[in-house]
Order: C-alpha cells, then structure tokens, then sequence
C-alpha cells in the first residue's frame, strides 16, 4: 500500500492541494503543522497526548494516532548547554 505523507500542513509552500485530490490510499500528516490540516482526505495525524490531550474536546478531521512520547524527534547537539539546572 502507498501512503502519503504531508510534512508541511498550513504552511508556506505546502501541497495540500495535492493531499485533496487523493493521489494516495492511506495519507497521514505529521509534523509539520500540529493540529488539523481540515482535510477529509488525510486520513491519520500522528501526534501526543501533549499536544491533543484525550480529555478535551477538539475538531479535527483526521484519525488521530497518538504516539507514546512526542510526535517530534529532536537530539540536542552534544555540546549544548542544559536547559534547566539538574
């Protein structure tokens, strides 16, 4: 199965004038706009219980998938200082 990814969501230079038309049989969003791209064409977003908490009510067109932890992936570089005092 093929399956579309939008990484861009309501953002400059986004296709979601592709994701429209349905190119693909299973399209999910991610990361690039965290919330709902209003499309009923995408058929999953992942992302987490942070940032679309299940006890509130939301609008989305999409199936949401939340993922364990985050929906984004970041590594500090080695030598960045910490955020926080230990």
């Amino acid at each position: 199965t093929d399956i579309l990814v939008d990484l861009a969501g309501h953002t400059a230079l986004n296709r979601l004038d592709v994701f429209a038309l349905a190119p693909a049989p299973v399209q999910v969003a991610w990361m690039g706009y965290p919330n709902t791209s209003g499309l009923t064409t995408i058929d999953y977003r992942f992302t987490d219980a942070r940032a679309d908490p299940p006890d509130t009510p939301q609008l989305f067109t999409e199936t949401l998938v939340r993922l364990p932890n985050s929906f984004l992936c970041y590594t500090p570089p080695q030598d960045a200082p910490p955020v926080a005092p230990p």
